[in-house]
């Protein structure tokens, strides 16, 4: 008689492997480093802004739209221990075996990677609210709207870059927890597809390393993105091409950061044009892994 494989046990097995407990200490610990700086510069970008201070709301936003910490933290440790989890050959095994069916293992397999992605999702939140109330951050979910503003109104991109503020000024005009919400699902769509990415080249060269490093390689790709300065002139021929809208939607930054072209934009108008991609990055990913799956002896 088969038992069915839930993913509460595959979680449960990865946990007493030393190597991959190994890899949440250490993420964790990267990730606390970086918040700890975040709050330190936290205040800094509050010169010149009277009557206000941090609160936890704003903390929050600064945390999910700080390519800092999303590029040179919060992703890096999710490439670093994703696809020990997304990719598990035991359980793929083991469904297949119990359902005779490739399309059962494939929804196994989105399964485990939204699962696991909202779990390192909610870890993350919280880890903030830890480092929130160890900086003395009051937990209040206000707006401030002077500061804000002010950064709206920075035009220059190296002072956004400098301040590492993405956020639209028309979040003003929407609720707090509303617009909070959202950024927490771009930012949980966002997971879900570099999670996709790693499960499918761990797939496809049956190793967990290649799924890491493609995730890897896909975190560094938008880096390059963020330092992108176009057009691009091509003096010999009199043309002058600006890539940067085409590199919007072949690369995943819209979802950890505000763009800075994007900063004048309604902010709804983002999120939709965020989600739109998402469902067809996802639609493409969900094809590519089942097309695998229809070719691969299990």
């Amino acid at each position: 008689m088969n038992k069915q494989i839930h993913i509460s046990q595959v979680i449960k097995s990865k946990l007493t492997r030393p190597d991959f407990v190994f890899k949440i200490v250490l993420g964790t610990l990267l990730l606390y480093g970086i918040l700890y700086n975040l709050i330190q510069s936290f205040d800094y970008i509050y010169d010149g802004v009277e009557h206000e201070s941090p609160n936890v709301l704003m903390f929050f936003l600064y945390a999910f739209t700080s390519e800092h910490v999303a590029y040179y933290g919060v992703l890096f440790v999710f490439a670093l221990i994703v696809a020990d989890v997304v990719y598990e050959e035991y359980l793929t095994k083991n469904i297949f075996l119990l359902y005779k069916t490739r399309k059962k293992v494939v929804f196994g397999m989105i399964k485990i990677v939204a699962v696991f992605s909202a779990i390192f999702l909610f870890a993350y939140i919280f880890l903030i609210l830890v480092m929130a109330w160890n900086g003395n951050i009051p937990i209040d979910f206000h707006y401030t709207r002077d500061a804000i503003q002010n950064w709206g109104s920075m035009q220059l991109w190296h002072h956004l870059r400098e301040a590492s503020v993405y956020l639209p000024v028309s979040v003003l005009n929407y609720n707090e927890f509303v617009v909070l919400l959202l950024v927490f699902l771009k930012y949980y769509i966002g997971l879900v597809l570099l999670a996709m990415i790693g499960l499918i080249f761990s797939i496809r060269k049956d190793s967990v390393q290649y799924g890491s490093l493609a995730m890897l390689i896909v975190i560094l790709f938008n880096l390059a993105m963020l330092e992108y300065d176009g057009p691009w002139n091509f003096y010999g021929i009199g043309i002058s091409v600006d890539l940067s809208k085409i590199f919007r939607y072949i690369s995943l930054q819209r979802y950890f950061i505000f763009e800075f072209a994007d900063i004048k934009y309604d902010v709804m108008r983002i999120f939709a044009e965020t989600y739109v991609q998402g469902a067809i990055w996802f639609l493409f990913l969900f094809g590519i892994l089942y097309q695998m799956f229809e070719r691969r002896d299990l």
